[in-house]
């Protein structure tokens, strides 16, 4: 359920302090809820505010941030903020979360099943766009959601290829929620099937350059990104450093032909690391294997050999179980599990162990599986670093020390 008083408190704040502006996370890092914050930067007794968001808050009234969430109410859109129940998951561990979604459709869409964004060109070739349809046919039956940038080219083709498979789609706008839809009519069947959101409203004052902080809510949304065709010098790549940054795995589509630089960027891409993709199958297999998309489901030429594996397991020896099971019980009482003293650490940093004990995860899943605030774990992180409990490894990832 949505607290309207306390929605109406993040409008606020997104007027006072600007929309995608990670300084009013670090401001509000030391108050414990967003009135008492709210309530001091009114009085401009916030320690380092600028001298011209002393003057917002000052000129700023309550009032205004009320009137927009009536104002859109009226035209359709929902205003979700930071605090209510609908506002998605996913987002509230990355460090700069939108304090404000404007939302047209069923926002509820957003983290009930796995969900993968689509990023590509403006000016896609046929093989592209026919390589997507398939892909994005093959990840509405396996029953994921299509997620996109909402802009012309592969973004809003990957939509209307969801939409035509008969699946649930979303878009998140790098502008305000009521802009022109690049492709006629599009929004609609957007919003009727899924949800179109946004950080923006034609209130806010918003500029070209905001892609950027759009990319950074598509990546947080998705359990994977996939780059269907872009050049090594699209902004689209833009993506792949944010879903680095988050710990969402990258997938790519191969070039057609690896001498057109139309394509260099999925080419670099690959180079780096991205997992190449024939098809959904791999993506889905990729992240079934990391323990994620559960909900997903293969096709059946992929269960009957799961099922066949399974068959020829299961004419295995007891001893060769056994010799297994002892295995197992080996490694959970190896160095980076049982040998662990944990009688000095506080609950918190306990349960940071705990959620290690498997192996190693990024930050921002580590903050999503403890739902921690990332600024708390990171200081966490740190005591166990210097306690020389955990280390930490490239691209924010954390695991036992061994």
């Amino acid at each position: 359920m949505s607290n309207a008083g306390e929605t109406a408190l993040w409008v606020w704040l997104s007027l006072v302090f600007g929309t995608a502006n990670e300084r009013m996370w670090q401001l509000s890092d030391s108050y414990d809820n967003v009135l008492d914050f709210c309530k001091a930067a009114a009085r401009g007794a916030v320690e380092g505010m600028t001298a011209n968001e002393r003057q917002a808050a000052h000129t700023v009234k309550l009032s205004e941030a009320r009137a927009i969430i009536a104002k859109w109410a009226e035209k359709g859109v929902q205003t979700v903020g930071f605090g209510d129940e609908l506002y998605p998951k996913r987002l509230k561990w990355i460090p700069d979360p939108p304090p404000v979604l404007y939302a047209r459709g069923d926002i509820t869409v957003l983290g009930s099943q796995t969900a993968i964004a689509i990023v590509g060109t403006r000016t896609p070739c046929e093989y592209s766009v026919s390589a997507m349809n398939i892909i994005c046919s093959q990840l509405v039956e396996a029953g994921a959601l299509v997620i996109s940038g909402f802009e012309q080219g592969l973004d809003c083709a990957a939509n209307k290829a969801a939409l035509a498979a008969g699946g649930k789609t979303a878009a998140v706008c790098g502008r305000g929620i009521l802009c022109k839809s690049p492709v006629d009519k599009l929004d609609e069947g957007i919003v009727g099937s899924g949800v179109l959101v946004s950080e923006f409203t034609d209130s806010n004052d918003y500029r070209a350059p905001t892609f950027g902080s759009r990319n950074r809510i598509l990546c947080a949304l998705a359990d994977g990104v996939i780059f269907i065709e872009c050049s090594n010098v699209s902004r689209g790549l833009d993506n792949a450093e944010k879903a680095r940054a988050l710990g969402r795995p990258i997938f790519a589509l191969p070039p057609a032909d690896i001498t057109d630089r139309k394509f260099y960027g999925q080419r670099d891409l690959l180079r780096a690391g991205a997992v190449p993709i024939f098809g959904a199958y791999d993506v889905i297999r990729a992240l079934k294997n990391s323990g994620k998309a559960e909900d997903m489901i293969l096709p059946d030429i992929f269960e009957n050999k799961k099922q066949a594996k399974t068959v020829s397991a299961k004419k295995k020896t007891k001893n060769t179980k056994k010799i297994k099971e002892k295995q197992a019980e080996d490694l959970h009482k190896s160095e980076n599990s049982a040998t662990i003293d944990m009688s000095g650490l506080s609950p918190r940093q306990q349960e940071i162990c705990k959620a290690l004990e498997k192996g190693e995860l990024h930050m921002n899943l580590l903050a999503e599986r403890l739902s921690l605030p990332v600024s708390v774990l990171i200081n966490e992180l740190m005591t166990l670093q210097i306690k020389k409990i955990i280390d930490e490894l490239p691209g924010k990832r954390y695991r036992l020390k061994r």
